[in-house]
């Protein structure tokens, strides 16, 4: 119902805007907000785009520009920051995909491929190394759980199937295929998008080293066969054609014997670039007419769900959005234009299957917890929304990070639909005063990313040695004393206690000097080490 709903909301709008006077393709968006739009390099221009997700949660968009790779910080939309730009050679193509924490960059004009080590984020990422085994290739796409990088040459080459046992030391493990533009691969199986050839060409490699063609599907009346991605449940490959008036097509391969065609769709600007399909839906950068979202829920019924138009100017061809990435499971969109640079957008469609997270208690204050002692709380993780909430991180920011920390039901962890998850926070003073930190937890919730929750605690009783000490506060005796200093009215430290009742020495409360302080007094035989650091806080 909902998506019915969606649908007409969509064709209204639509038909509205084309009776409006004056009317041109390309204006807006519908049902996609933005969020974000980074544009530092307008003079050299821009590629494609993918993206990447740091083991602390933070995202990042890996944009291509003709002079190199921008790695910009996207966690925050409101303050989208770069880290850092890697150089490459000038060129106006320019693929990007991730493995582990590396990314790889290859480009029309030659110098090999690049591999930028990201694991320094988010202070830092830097070049790696450079695989030298081809010199230029048009587009790579990497089949991560079987780590497996498939490289298209330039245009008319076949395929290089490259493994990355060794992520910084890619070897090439066969050659395989007629023309190809680009592939894509899941579960050893691949699919070449056979550009001039007219057809998609699937190639079994689960053995590597000796590929072996499956099928060869023809492209009826086809244009030049751009590219192709698989549906979630593997049973349906959408293809586009980089030719003016030819369809984005859905292709039931259930039989991969009898492939046909379950629908198509265009935008009105009539050529299309390169489609992303996640869930329910298709990303399509769509060029002039930016990036097209199409509901393929129903494979026989496929239409717009949303938009949003990166290059609202009239006219058409091969200007406006390059590439797409709507893979990030905090919702967020990439788009990449080829005139204006990087955009992130969300899909309102989709949020009609998102999760929602929500926290309880949302601040917790430990109260007076005594020095080198510790207190825990256990904070529940809610689930409100409709889809899984996956967690990829908890962790403790902020003046007094280190004195609070996860210690159960740590990161990652999924909570489904109206479940909750508990997550264990202990505070564990080091130093007296009052502490305060934040609990950041990062997830793929759309719209609190990360989640914060605050946290407060008063640590007391420190005791400080003041030295080593003889019964009339002498430094030269037979027997040597040790003096520390504590908050008056306190029990004896725990830590002192297990000192003596492990024989270490002896103890004595009654050296009071004011109704603030007290001291702690243990004797040691003299010219032993003294087994606590002078002047530090007691905390063994």
């Amino acid at each position: 119902m909902l998506k019915k709903l969606l649908r007409e909301t969509v064709l209204l709008s639509a038909l509205l805007m084309i009776m409006l006077p004056g009317f041109v393709r390309g204006q807006g968006s519908a049902n996609v907000p933005l969020r974000a739009h980074v544009n530092m390099y307008p003079a050299s221009g821009y590629n494609d785009c993918w993206g990447y997700t740091a083991p602390d949660g933070r995202e990042y968009a890996l944009l291509g520009v003709r002079t190199g790779t921008s790695i910009i910080d996207i966690t925050d939309t409101n303050n989208p920051t770069e880290v850092t730009f890697i150089s490459g050679n000038s060129s106006s193509w320019r693929d990007i995909k991730t493995y582990q924490h590396y990314a790889y960059v290859v480009n029309e004009s030659g110098g090999g491929m690049q591999i930028i080590d990201l694991s320094g984020l988010p202070g830092s990422a830097a070049l790696a190394a450079t695989y030298s085994g081809f010199n230029t290739s048009h587009n790579i796409y990497i089949d991560v759980p079987n780590a497996m990088l498939y490289a298209e040459g330039s245009f008319q080459e076949p395929v290089r199937a490259l493994s990355l046992a060794n992520p910084l030391a890619p070897v090439q493990v066969s050659y395989f295929g007629i023309e190809c533009h680009d592939v894509y691969a899941r579960n050893n199986i691949v699919y070449v998008s056979e550009g001039g050839s007219g057809s998609l060409g699937v190639f079994n490699l689960t053995n590597a080293a000796a590929p072996s063609l499956v099928v060869r599907i023809p492209v009826p009346a086809s244009g030049y066969v751009h590219n192709a991605w698989l549906s979630d449940d593997g049973k349906y490959l959408m293809s586009t054609e980089e030719t003016t008036g030819k369809t984005i097509k859905l292709w039931d391969i259930q039989n991969l014997n009898n492939a046909f065609i379950a629908d198509s769709y265009l935008a009105p600007g009539g050529l299309a670039h390169n489609t992303h399909v996640k869930g329910d839906y298709a990303y399509i950068s769509h060029y002039v007419d930016g990036l097209r979202i199409v509901d393929v829920s129903d494979p026989n019924n496929i239409f717009e769900a949303g938009y949003y138009d990166t290059y609202p100017q009239p006219g058409n061809g091969y200007n406006g959005a390059w590439g797409a990435f709507p893979f990030f499971n905090s919702g967020k969109v990439l788009i990449s234009d080829m005139q204006t640079g990087l955009y992130v957008v969300y899909f309102d469609g989709a949020a009609m299957q998102d999760p929602d997270i929500a926290v309880i208690p949302l601040f917790h204050n430990y109260g007076d917890v005594q020095t080198c002692a510790t207190a825990s709380k256990t904070f529940q993780v809610i689930n409100t929304g409709t889809a899984n909430l996956e967690v990829a991180a908890a962790v403790t920011i902020g003046p007094n990070a280190d004195e609070f920390s996860v210690t159960g039901g740590g990161a990652p962890f999924t909570v489904p639909p109206a479940q909750s998850h508990d997550l264990v926070v202990t505070f564990a003073p080091t130093a007296s005063g009052t502490k305060m930190a934040t609990l950041s937890i990062f997830s793929n919730d759309p719209d609190e990313n990360p989640y914060e929750v605050g946290l407060a605690g008063n640590a007391i009783g420190e005791a400080e040695i003041l030295g080593d000490v003889d019964e009339n506060f002498l430094a030269n005796s037979t027997d040597g004393l040790i003096v520390l200093s504590y908050d008056a009215g306190l029990p004896i430290p725990q830590p002192i206690l297990d000192r003596i009742n492990a024989g270490i020495g002896d103890v004595d409360a009654s050296g009071a000097t004011n109704s603030t302080d007290a001291l702690i007094i243990l004797s040691f035989d003299a010219g032993l080490t003294v087994p606590f650091p002078v002047g530090q806080p007691f905390c063994p």
